[in-house]
């Protein structure tokens, strides 16, 4: 990192979109990078698309924050944006459906977004898990991985054994 215009690019890609940043700080909000700190295990973020869109004068990346991290140790993917807040949370699949403690773990470190999980309705996987106060609805929701590929293959040998 010793190229001066790397450094640059670096600094102003950090730093955001300076048009909107009193903006947020006058709503009390944080940066997608700040929510992110707050998210993963410390030092553990690596950001993909720093440079993205970082020549614009205002918001670097389109305002969108992608990399790697690690949550309690566990390698994540993640991206946040400057959107205003959370409207809902979606827990699927084999871990999403079947370990309260995952769901915990996670809705625990989203509190600051106004999460807040009923842990009785967590230890059953209810469909709604989140607390009636919640700012946030936290769902847990049922899937087929293997139903959904097989009926994707279907459509798709169909769609290759009809005449155009």
């Amino acid at each position: 990192m010793s190229n001066p215009r790397h450094r640059e690019l670096r600094e102003k890609a950090l730093k955001g979109g300076t048009r909107y940043l009193p903006k947020l700080r006058e709503q009390h909000k944080l940066t997608a990078r700040e929510r992110l700190d707050l998210l993963l295990d410390a030092g553990s973020f690596i950001e993909d698309g720093l440079y993205a869109n970082v020549l614009a004068d205002e918001l670097p990346a389109d305002g969108v924050v992608t990399g790697l991290g690690t949550i309690e140790g566990r390698q994540v993917a993640v991206m946040a944006n400057s959107l205003g807040g959370l409207d809902c949370l979606v827990f699927t699949g084999g871990i999403g459906e079947h370990s309260s403690a995952v769901r915990q773990q996670i809705c625990d470190r989203l509190q600051w977004l106004g999460v807040s999980l009923d842990a009785s309705a967590n230890d059953r996987a209810d469909q709604c898990i989140s607390r009636t106060d919640s700012k946030v609805n936290v769902l847990v929701i049922a899937t087929s991985e293997e139903t959904a590929i097989a009926r994707h293959c279907a459509e798709r040998l169909a769609e290759l054994q009809s005449p155009a």
